[in-house]
Protein backbone atom coordinates (compact mmCIF):
# COMPACT_ATOMS: atom_id res chain seq x y z
CA UNK A 1 0.00 0.00 0.00
CA UNK A 2 3.05 2.38 0.74
CA UNK A 3 4.71 1.47 -2.29
CA UNK A 4 1.59 1.90 -4.37
CA UNK A 5 0.81 5.43 -2.76
CA UNK A 6 4.68 6.80 -3.31
CA UNK A 7 4.31 5.88 -6.77
CA UNK A 8 0.93 8.41 -7.46
CA UNK A 9 2.91 10.60 -5.42
CA UNK A 10 5.89 10.45 -7.68
CA UNK A 11 3.50 10.99 -10.99
CA UNK A 12 1.34 13.55 -9.36
CA UNK A 13 4.79 15.82 -8.66
CA UNK A 14 6.00 14.88 -12.41
CA UNK A 15 3.05 16.37 -13.25
CA UNK A 16 2.92 19.12 -11.02
CA UNK A 17 6.48 19.97 -12.45
CA UNK A 18 5.98 19.57 -15.83
CA UNK A 19 2.75 22.12 -15.69
CA UNK A 20 4.75 24.69 -13.77
CA UNK A 21 8.04 24.60 -15.41
CA UNK A 22 6.47 24.19 -18.78
CA UNK A 23 4.40 27.25 -18.38
CA UNK A 24 7.43 28.80 -17.66
CA UNK A 25 9.48 27.94 -20.31
CA UNK A 26 6.41 28.70 -22.98
CA UNK A 27 6.42 32.51 -21.20
CA UNK A 28 10.33 32.83 -21.52
CA UNK A 29 10.60 31.36 -25.04
CA UNK A 30 11.87 34.65 -26.69
CA UNK A 31 15.03 34.36 -23.57
CA UNK A 32 16.28 30.53 -25.00
CA UNK A 33 19.06 30.65 -22.15
CA UNK A 34 16.33 31.24 -20.02
CA UNK A 35 14.16 28.73 -21.23
CA UNK A 36 17.16 26.20 -21.27
CA UNK A 37 18.23 26.90 -17.46
CA UNK A 38 13.89 26.13 -16.56
CA UNK A 39 14.16 22.68 -18.24
CA UNK A 40 17.37 21.50 -16.22
CA UNK A 41 15.47 22.78 -13.53
CA UNK A 42 12.02 20.77 -14.15
CA UNK A 43 14.55 17.66 -14.81
CA UNK A 44 16.53 18.07 -11.57
CA UNK A 45 13.34 18.45 -9.59
CA UNK A 46 11.74 15.52 -11.14
CA UNK A 47 15.30 12.98 -10.31
CA UNK A 48 15.60 14.67 -6.72
CA UNK A 49 12.02 13.53 -6.33
CA UNK A 50 12.03 9.91 -7.79
CA UNK A 51 15.41 9.22 -5.74
CA UNK A 52 17.20 8.92 -8.84
CA UNK A 53 20.69 9.67 -9.28
CA UNK A 54 22.65 10.70 -12.39
CA UNK A 55 26.53 9.63 -12.23
CA UNK A 56 28.25 11.10 -15.30
CA UNK A 57 31.29 10.12 -17.21
CA UNK A 58 33.69 11.33 -20.39
CA UNK A 59 31.99 15.29 -19.87
CA UNK A 60 35.64 16.52 -21.31
CA UNK A 61 34.82 14.94 -24.55
CA UNK A 62 32.53 17.35 -25.16
CA UNK A 63 34.59 20.51 -26.10
CA UNK A 64 31.89 23.81 -25.00
CA UNK A 65 30.07 25.87 -27.67
CA UNK A 66 30.78 22.76 -30.20
CA UNK A 67 27.75 22.19 -32.49
CA UNK A 68 27.64 18.53 -31.61
CA UNK A 69 24.85 15.58 -32.84
CA UNK A 70 24.80 13.61 -29.60
CA UNK A 71 23.62 9.69 -30.48
CA UNK A 72 22.02 8.18 -27.28
CA UNK A 73 20.47 4.50 -26.51
CA UNK A 74 16.94 4.96 -25.51
CA UNK A 75 15.67 2.75 -22.52
CA UNK A 76 13.10 4.96 -21.13
CA UNK A 77 11.39 8.48 -20.38
CA UNK A 78 14.27 8.96 -17.83
CA UNK A 79 16.95 9.12 -20.41
CA UNK A 80 15.64 12.69 -21.63
CA UNK A 81 15.46 13.93 -18.12
CA UNK A 82 18.76 12.56 -17.34
CA UNK A 83 20.39 14.23 -20.49
CA UNK A 84 18.82 17.19 -19.37
CA UNK A 85 20.79 17.62 -16.42
CA UNK A 86 24.28 16.59 -18.09
CA UNK A 87 24.78 17.57 -21.56
CA UNK A 88 25.42 21.73 -22.11
CA UNK A 89 22.67 23.88 -21.66
CA UNK A 90 20.82 24.75 -25.58
CA UNK A 91 20.70 21.06 -26.78
CA UNK A 92 17.65 20.31 -28.79
CA UNK A 93 16.50 17.05 -29.18
CA UNK A 94 14.89 15.37 -32.23
CA UNK A 95 11.70 13.59 -30.90
CA UNK A 96 8.69 11.91 -32.05
CA UNK A 97 5.68 14.53 -33.31
CA UNK A 98 3.49 12.38 -30.45
CA UNK A 99 5.37 14.11 -27.56
CA UNK A 100 4.58 17.65 -29.11
CA UNK A 101 1.11 17.12 -28.18
CA UNK A 102 1.01 16.30 -24.71
CA UNK A 103 -0.34 19.35 -22.68
CA UNK A 104 2.71 21.39 -21.36
CA UNK A 105 5.40 18.86 -22.00
CA UNK A 106 5.01 19.46 -25.68
CA UNK A 107 4.28 22.67 -25.73
CA UNK A 108 7.43 23.97 -24.01
CA UNK A 109 9.15 21.20 -26.26
CA UNK A 110 8.00 23.38 -29.19
CA UNK A 111 8.81 26.73 -27.37
CA UNK A 112 12.23 25.11 -26.85
CA UNK A 113 13.03 24.59 -30.50
CA UNK A 114 12.91 20.99 -30.18
CA UNK A 115 12.74 19.03 -33.69
CA UNK A 116 9.33 16.64 -34.02
CA UNK A 117 9.56 13.95 -36.35
CA UNK A 118 6.65 12.34 -37.81
CA UNK A 119 7.46 8.82 -38.10
CA UNK A 120 5.90 6.66 -41.02
CA UNK A 121 5.96 9.94 -43.56
CA UNK A 122 9.60 9.84 -44.73
CA UNK A 123 9.18 12.81 -46.89
CA UNK A 124 7.99 15.06 -43.90
CA UNK A 125 10.95 13.19 -41.49
CA UNK A 126 13.37 14.46 -44.55
CA UNK A 127 11.84 17.97 -44.15
CA UNK A 128 12.28 17.82 -40.18
CA UNK A 129 16.28 16.33 -40.80
CA UNK A 130 17.10 19.43 -43.03
CA UNK A 131 15.37 21.54 -40.68
CA UNK A 132 18.07 19.78 -38.04
CA UNK A 133 21.02 20.49 -40.23
CA UNK A 134 20.33 24.00 -40.53
CA UNK A 135 20.15 24.30 -36.38
CA UNK A 136 23.78 22.14 -36.47
CA UNK A 137 24.95 24.56 -39.39
CA UNK A 138 23.67 27.69 -37.31
CA UNK A 139 25.70 26.33 -33.84
CA UNK A 140 22.78 24.51 -31.78
CA UNK A 141 23.42 21.28 -30.70
CA UNK A 142 21.07 18.14 -31.44
CA UNK A 143 20.35 15.10 -29.43
CA UNK A 144 19.18 12.08 -31.41
CA UNK A 145 17.81 8.49 -29.78
CA UNK A 146 19.60 6.51 -32.38
CA UNK A 147 17.17 3.53 -32.16
CA UNK A 148 14.21 5.88 -32.77
CA UNK A 149 12.31 5.02 -29.82
CA UNK A 150 12.89 2.97 -26.35
CA UNK A 151 14.27 -0.80 -26.14
CA UNK A 152 11.96 -3.39 -25.50
CA UNK A 153 14.70 -5.53 -23.47
CA UNK A 154 17.29 -3.52 -22.83
CA UNK A 155 19.47 -4.37 -25.47
CA UNK A 156 20.39 -1.55 -28.56
CA UNK A 157 17.91 -1.92 -31.38
CA UNK A 158 18.33 -1.53 -35.07
CA UNK A 159 19.28 2.28 -35.48
CA UNK A 160 17.98 4.65 -37.73
CA UNK A 161 19.32 6.56 -40.65
CA UNK A 162 18.07 10.02 -39.71
CA UNK A 163 20.33 11.31 -37.37
CA UNK A 164 23.49 9.97 -39.07
CA UNK A 165 22.12 12.13 -42.27
CA UNK A 166 21.74 15.02 -40.46
CA UNK A 167 25.52 14.71 -38.98
CA UNK A 168 27.00 14.01 -42.44
CA UNK A 169 24.86 16.70 -43.71
CA UNK A 170 25.91 19.03 -41.20
CA UNK A 171 29.62 18.09 -41.49
CA UNK A 172 29.68 17.32 -37.79
CA UNK A 173 31.22 15.06 -35.22
CA UNK A 174 29.34 12.77 -33.74
CA UNK A 175 29.14 12.39 -29.71
CA UNK A 176 27.77 8.88 -28.87
CA UNK A 177 26.48 8.95 -25.76
CA UNK A 178 25.60 5.10 -23.27
CA UNK A 179 23.05 5.41 -21.13
CA UNK A 180 22.34 2.33 -18.65
CA UNK A 181 20.13 1.90 -15.83
CA UNK A 182 17.03 3.96 -16.58
CA UNK A 183 15.04 1.24 -17.74
CA UNK A 184 14.97 0.24 -14.11
CA UNK A 185 13.73 3.40 -13.29
CA UNK A 186 11.13 3.58 -15.75
CA UNK A 187 10.49 0.85 -17.23
CA UNK A 188 8.87 0.99 -20.86
CA UNK A 189 4.75 1.03 -20.46
CA UNK A 190 4.71 1.53 -17.07
CA UNK A 191 3.88 4.73 -14.68
CA UNK A 192 5.87 3.31 -11.92
CA UNK A 193 8.60 5.32 -11.42
CA UNK A 194 11.40 3.63 -8.92
CA UNK A 195 14.71 5.20 -7.22
CA UNK A 196 18.44 4.27 -8.57
CA UNK A 197 20.92 5.20 -10.79
CA UNK A 198 21.44 5.85 -14.79
CA UNK A 199 24.72 6.65 -15.00
CA UNK A 200 25.75 8.00 -18.59
CA UNK A 201 29.19 7.55 -20.43
CA UNK A 202 29.95 9.64 -22.82
CA UNK A 203 32.19 8.77 -25.78
CA UNK A 204 35.04 10.39 -28.09
CA UNK A 205 33.80 12.17 -30.76
CA UNK A 206 32.98 10.85 -34.46
CA UNK A 207 34.22 12.39 -37.41
CA UNK A 208 31.35 12.26 -39.57
CA UNK A 209 32.69 14.36 -42.18
CA UNK A 210 35.06 11.07 -42.85
CA UNK A 211 31.66 9.85 -44.36
CA UNK A 212 29.97 10.37 -47.58
CA UNK A 213 25.74 9.88 -47.30
CA UNK A 214 26.74 6.78 -49.12
CA UNK A 215 29.18 5.21 -46.43
CA UNK A 216 26.12 6.28 -43.55
CA UNK A 217 25.89 2.67 -42.74
CA UNK A 218 29.39 1.85 -41.91
CA UNK A 219 29.22 5.03 -39.66
CA UNK A 220 26.31 3.79 -38.14
CA UNK A 221 28.08 0.83 -37.29
CA UNK A 222 30.90 2.55 -35.42
CA UNK A 223 28.67 4.48 -33.42
CA UNK A 224 27.08 1.42 -32.49
CA UNK A 225 29.94 0.04 -31.27
CA UNK A 226 31.07 2.80 -28.96
CA UNK A 227 27.42 2.95 -27.54
CA UNK A 228 27.39 -0.77 -27.20
CA UNK A 229 31.20 -0.75 -25.31
CA UNK A 230 29.57 2.53 -22.79
CA UNK A 231 27.07 0.31 -21.48
CA UNK A 232 28.08 -0.63 -18.00
CA UNK A 233 24.47 -2.38 -16.89
CA UNK A 234 20.86 -3.10 -18.00
CA UNK A 235 21.81 -5.08 -20.58
CA UNK A 236 19.23 -8.44 -20.23
CA UNK A 237 22.22 -10.59 -19.31
CA UNK A 238 23.86 -7.59 -17.52
CA UNK A 239 25.07 -9.20 -13.86
CA UNK A 240 25.10 -5.28 -12.20
CA UNK A 241 21.25 -4.86 -13.52
CA UNK A 242 20.69 -8.12 -11.54
CA UNK A 243 22.67 -6.62 -8.43
CA UNK A 244 20.59 -3.20 -8.48
CA UNK A 245 16.95 -5.20 -8.76
CA UNK A 246 18.15 -7.65 -5.53
CA UNK A 247 19.05 -4.87 -3.87
CA UNK A 248 15.43 -3.16 -4.40
CA UNK A 249 13.72 -6.08 -3.53
CA UNK A 250 15.47 -5.95 -0.41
Amino acid sequence: MLRAFRYILIDFAIVLYTTLFGTLAILLFWIPKASDCIARIWARCILRTSGVRVEVEGLDNIKPGTPYVYMSNHLSHFDAVSLLTVLPLGVKFLAKKELGRIPFLGWAMYALGYIFVERGNRLKSFKRIDKGVKKVKEGTPVLVFAEGTRSQDGNLQPFKKGGFVMAIKAGVDIIPISISGSRGVLPRGSLRVNPGMVKVVIGSPIPSSDYSLDMKTTLMERVRTAIDAGITYGKKDGSMWKSVESMREG
